[in-house]
């Protein structure tokens, strides 16, 4: 996949002479072995009581999204509901 890369750990050892060689079998370890790629960050500034926003995935591949919030208010936000909602795919 263009773009995207593993994170992995070589999990074994190499012979002496191994490096000569024009074939090399390499051991990786992945604790995640789903692909990555760039971040992408979008920020929203809720002002107003009762405003609802929507954020969609524009990725090739399914990810978990990574949603962040901060109060930078003086006033303390009650009643404040989060609603993670996706289709399955057919």
């Amino acid at each position: 996949m263009p773009g995207k890369y593993y994170v992995a750990t070589y999990a074994g050892t190499l012979a002496l002479g191994a490096t000569g060689s024009r074939l090399i079998d390499v051991n990786l370890r992945m604790n995640d072995p789903w692909p990555t790629g760039s971040e992408v960050l979008t920020e929203y500034t809720i002002d107003t009581s009762w405003q609802a926003v929507a954020i969609e995935s524009e990725a090739d591949v399914r990810a978990r999204p990574v949603i962040t919030m901060a109060n930078t208010g003086v006033t303390t936000v009650n009643g404040f509901t989060l609603t993670n909602e996706y289709t399955l795919e057919d």
